[in-house]
């Protein structure tokens, strides 16, 4: 199934668990992922994960409670890859208040807060 051929998903909290998953089938559903997370190593080992499947996937270490590290993904990406944007908050522990807001227009927001 290539739902989300040709979108570009950006998957915060991607290095592991539920947010592995995601990237996952993101890549499974035709997506290309950037990895976002914390945890540099977690975010690597999804990204050759995701890889070794045939899928496309690149990682970025940050910080989601930065907004200039939000901003600064955001700006590095769009230098690389064009197209529809997803993006997935996936977050242990989910608060809009704490979360930055960076500049995301032209993206379709996807929560999956657990």
């Amino acid at each position: 199934m290539n739902k989300f051929k040709d979108k570009i998903a950006i998957v915060t909290g991607g290095g592991s668990g539920i947010g592995r998953s995601l990237c996952e089938d993101l890549c499974n559903a035709g997506a290309t992922v950037v990895v976002a997370d914390i945890n540099s190593k977690g975010a690597d080992v999804t990204v050759q994960a995701v890889n070794a499947c045939g899928g496309d996937a690149c990682s970025s270490c940050i910080d989601v409670t930065s907004e200039k590290d939000i901003q600064k993904l955001i700006d590095d990406q769009k230098i690389y890859i064009e197209g529809e944007w997803v993006w997935v908050k996936n977050l242990r522990k989910y608060n809009d208040s704490k979360s930055a807001s960076a500049s995301t227009s032209g993206m379709a927001l996807v929560r999956a807060s657990v």
